[in-house]
């Protein structure tokens, strides 16, 4: 399991932690990830070699249900890279398509197959993770 869908997972798992059976838990999880659309806020917390930690947030939008969606995820904060989007397009029959639109250049770039290991705005997520 990838780490941003076990991040998006376990925020999904939050909402229905009241129920106290793991199976329970698990099918709501599976059940919330079939409807037409979802919507998330989050933050990354990023630490750098010398121990700094900065604070990314985000919001994650779908459309579609997995398989056959589109996907918007949008940095909302820190101001370097506020507007920074990556539009993820999946389809039931093959890999997915993705571009990351970057604002301060007005320009927008599609992010080849080779590309999707390497990571993601310092942090330890690749672009084939999201």
């Amino acid at each position: 399991m990838s780490r941003t869908i076990a991040v998006l997972l376990l925020c999904s798992v939050a909402v229905v932690a009241r129920a106290q059976d793991p199976r329970q838990i698990v099918a709501e999880a599976q059940h919330r990830s079939q409807v037409a659309s979802e919507h998330y806020e989050g933050a990354l917390q990023v630490v750098d070699a010398k121990g700094r930690t900065t604070e990314k947030k985000w919001a994650y939008d779908r459309l579609g249900s997995h398989g056959n969606s589109k996907v918007v995820l949008r940095f909302t904060t820190p101001a370097e890279v506020k507007g920074v989007a990556l539009l993820i397009q999946n389809h039931p029959d093959r890999s997915s398509d993705q571009w990351m639109w970057t604002p301060a250049i007005s320009r927008d770039r599609r992010i080849a197959m080779q590309d999707r290991r390497t990571r993601f705005f310092g942090t330890d997520f690749s672009f084939e993770d999201l």
